[in-house]
């Protein structure tokens, strides 16, 4: 098993559509999600760090594959604005989080987290 790295370092093509993704998300304990790369099939586990919330989408046809921090996220801006009207003593309760989109073949998973490593679980071919 390799050492555990970043999302700096997160170069992969995910193909959910031939990986058998799975996608594990828990109000306690370990959110993660794991998938074979779509060129090598190496198998990976990505774990996210303070997971606060996540959607897996099914996207027909072909789809743009890789890897996305997507800024100005309506999703995260939602969040923080429901954080700051309800629970005004902790406004600043989100302000670490990040949104994260992994880009498949026919499947995309969104993740609101505040990071994540990734680890090779296997080599594929």
């Amino acid at each position: 098993m390799m050492a555990k790295n970043d999302e700096k370092s997160f170069l992969f093509e995910i193909s959910p559509s031939v990986s058998d993704l799975i996608f594990h998300a828990a109000e306690t304990g370990e959110s993660y999600m794991e998938f074979s790369e779509a060129k090598s099939f190496d198998r990976f586990k990505v774990t996210f760090r303070r997971f606060i919330s996540g959607k897996m989408l099914a996207i027909g046809g072909e789809n743009t594959r890789g890897f996305d921090t997507l800024s100005n996220s309506a999703w995260l801006k939602e969040l923080v604005e429901y954080q700051r009207k309800n629970y005004p003593s902790s406004a600043d309760n989100f302000k670490n989080v990040k949104h994260f989109c992994f880009h498949g073949h026919d499947v995309r998973v969104e993740v609101l987290a505040e990071g994540f490593t990734w680890e090779l679980l296997s080599k594929g071919r």
